[in-house]
């Protein structure tokens, strides 16, 4: 079972750090995203930088989100 998302803190380069009930830190990188017309107004970095914590998942001042099972799975675990 996924832990639960407790934090996001936007980063340079279009990465989301990810903090997770059980202690485990993680980086998102939403560059990817980008490449999807309906994302692309993230590349502005007052957009990219009001990433919040919603529900389980990440959600920016626009509307757009991330579900939280995307977010684990295709994010890497920080050491």
């Amino acid at each position: 079972m996924r832990p639960q998302l407790k934090a996001v803190i936007p980063e340079v380069g279009y990465k989301l750090r990810l903090q997770y009930s059980n202690g485990e830190k993680r980086i998102y990188d939403a560059s990817k995203l980008l490449a999807n017309p309906l994302n692309r107004s993230l590349e502005n970095l007052a957009i990219f930088e009001t990433a919040k914590l919603s529900g389980c998942g990440v959600e920016w001042c626009n509307g757009i989100d991330i579900c939280p099972d995307e977010l684990y799975s295709f994010s890497l675990k920080v050491i």
